[in-house]
């Protein structure tokens, strides 16, 4: 299992054997995440600060039995930290951090458009923010199926009263902590789910007050199939709604 370095100001000039090493470090998780091997190790610096200008994919050869850590860590003391970001500018520019199988931890996210997913892909995310700055569109964009997904003391940050996460059939989700950003623009709904295959949520423990009116909503697309629903110790539950017969 080998270790690799991500840190946006790195040299690469073999000053030192981990951050500006020639060999094991990398300005950025798209380009290091593409390159190295199922169950490495990604340390990113805590001052790691990446802005792509383009759609930003971050492709990488995680596997089931072998995902890849990305871990946040302080440079100077190694010890756990919250602080890295990647993200993207312009209203145009998604990201995609949802693929194949990987594992965030203390990596922050922004975009100025959607946020997609890649089908068949295990992604757990601990200790992040998600912030979207268009003024329009879904924040998560998970139409293709197959998928399982969780946060872990995770919040989000929208900018736009109808950002929110579009499931298919065939989503695991599990958010468990966190919730949405209150200095965010309030939203109508959490999730919307669509697709005729099923799919489930499981919400725990979550800040929802920034959200005007439903916490999840059916398509009326969904023609067959089983969503379950579970929330619980969730605030405030009395804005959740239901418009579809397929709810259990």
């Amino acid at each position: 299992m080998a270790d690799y370095f991500v840190w946006h100001a790195s040299a690469q000039d073999d000053g030192d054997a981990t951050w500006n090493s020639s060999t094991l470090a990398y300005l950025d998780l798209q380009t290091c995440l593409a390159a190295v091997a199922a169950g490495s190790n990604v340390w990113v610096a805590h001052d790691h600060n990446k802005t792509y200008a383009a759609d930003t994919d971050l492709t990488n050869n995680g596997t089931i039995v072998a995902p890849i850590l990305a871990i946040c860590i302080d440079r100077t003391t190694g010890a756990n930290a919250i602080t890295a970001t990647e993200k993207t500018i312009g209203a145009s520019y998604s990201m995609k951090p949802f693929e194949n199988n990987i594992i965030y931890r203390g990596i922050n996210f922004g975009t100025g458009d959607y946020v997609y997913f890649e089908a068949n892909s295990v992604v757990e995310f601990y200790d992040a923010e998600f912030e979207l700055v268009s003024a329009s569109g879904d924040f998560l964009y998970a139409t293709l199926g197959d998928g399982k997904f969780l946060f872990s003391n995770s919040t989000l940050k929208t900018a736009h009263l109808d950002q929110h996460m579009r499931l298919s059939g065939g989503i695991y989700f599990k958010w468990f902590g966190g919730g949405l950003n209150a200095s965010g623009t309030a939203i109508t709904k959490l999730f919307q789910c669509d697709g005729d295959k099923g799919g489930e949520l499981v919400l725990r423990d979550l800040d929802l007050s920034n959200i005007t009116t439903n916490i999840l909503t059916m398509s009326s697309v969904i023609t067959s199939g089983i969503f379950r629903v579970l929330l619980a110790g969730c605030s405030p539950l009395h804005r959740y709604n239901a418009i579809s017969r397929n709810y259990l």
